[in-house]
C-alpha cells in the first residue's frame, strides 16, 4: 500500500514504480529499467493483468515525453495512455496535450496551445527558479532529473 501523506515518492517502493515506469510493446511482464534506474518497464500483459486485479479498465500516466503529447500503449486493445502536457520540451519539436474524461468515461484530448507571447526558454526558467525563491518551493536539478509527474484522481 501506498499510505498518505506521501511526502517522498523514494520511501515508498510501489509509489516509485507507479510513478517512473515505462511500457514496453516487446515485453511480457515486468524487466528492470536501466535508463531511469529507480524503476521497472512493463509490457502490455502487466498493464492488462493489474488492471483486472484493481478493477479498473484504463490507465492514464505521465512523465515520459510523447512526440505528439499522447500515445496509446497496446496495439490491439490500449489500456494505457501517456500524455505529456509540456509542448517544446527539452528538445522543442513535441507537443503538449491533456485529457479530459467526461462523466460517460469519454476520453477527449486537448492541444495546449503555444501563445506568441509564451516567453522563451531561458526567460522562462528564470521566471521558474524566481517563483520558485518567492514562494518557498522545492527545487531539483533540472539537467539531472529531466521528468514531469503529473498525479490525478478521477471521482465520478
Amino acid at each position: 500500500q501506498i499510505g498518505k501523506p506521501l511526502f517522498e515518492i523514494s520511501d515508498n517502493t510501489l509509489a516509485r514504480y507507479t510513478a517512473w515506469s515505462d511500457p514496453q510493446n516487446e515485453l511480457q511482464g515486468f524487466a528492470e529499467n536501466k535508463l531511469r534506474c529507480n524503476s521497472r518497464y512493463f509490457g502490455v500483459d502487466a498493464v492488462a493483468a493489474t488492471l483486472k486485479n484493481l478493477g479498473l479498465e484504463l490507465l492514464i500516466r505521465a512523465h515520459q515525453i510523447m512526440q505528439n503529447g499522447y500515445e496509446f500503449f497496446g496495439r490491439k486493445n490500449p489500456q494505457c495512455i501517456s500524455v505529456f502536457t509540456a509542448g517544446r520540451h527539452n528538445t522543442g519539436d513535441n507537443f503538449g496535450m491533456s485529457v479530459h474524461i467526461s462523466r460517460s468515461f469519454l476520453a477527449t484530448f486537448l492541444g495546449c496551445a503555444e501563445f506568441p507571447d509564451t516567453p522563451s526558454k531561458e526567460r522562462f526558467l528564470a521566471l521558474h527558479e524566481k517563483h520558485n525563491r518567492t514562494y518557498n518551493f522545492t527545487t531539483r536539478n533540472v539537467q539531472e532529473e529531466r521528468n514531469d509527474m503529473t498525479i490525478m484522481e478521477l471521482r465520478q
